[in-house]
């Protein structure tokens, strides 16, 4: 009996997939005014289609910054965006339009997608 064990070498290159730029961006719930920001976030995504390609909504949480009267607790809603580039100037313009904020909070890191 003859017992044959192959091993694949796999090119460690090919495993890394294709190098990207991963944005997390923290979206505001309600408008500055406490509106309803649905009508915002669905031209957010349109926009997001158009300079990326897609997103991936990863859904709400409630988040909390610092401010000279305590902490003030934000209900958020977040998303992620892959882009072949740092995008996060654009995006940034994009939420300051939409959302009429002054600051936004957007996480960038480099990253491989895999398919």
């Amino acid at each position: 009996m003859v017992i044959c064990l192959g091993f694949m070498t796999v090119d460690a290159e090919a495993d890394n997939g294709t190098p990207i730029m991963v944005h997390f961006i923290s979206l505001p719930t309600h408008m500055s005014n406490g509106a309803n920001a649905e009508a915002a976030y669905k031209m957010f995504q349109a926009e997001m289609v158009m300079l990326a390609g897609g997103f991936s909504e990863l859904g709400g949480a409630r988040g909390g910054s610092l401010h000279a009267d305590g902490v003030s607790p934000r209900d958020n809603m977040y998303y992620i965006v892959s882009a072949k580039r740092d995008i996060s100037a654009e995006i940034k313009k994009v939420i300051q339009q939409l959302f009429g904020l002054e600051k936004v909070f957007i996480l960038v890191w480099p990253g491989h997608m895999v398919r």
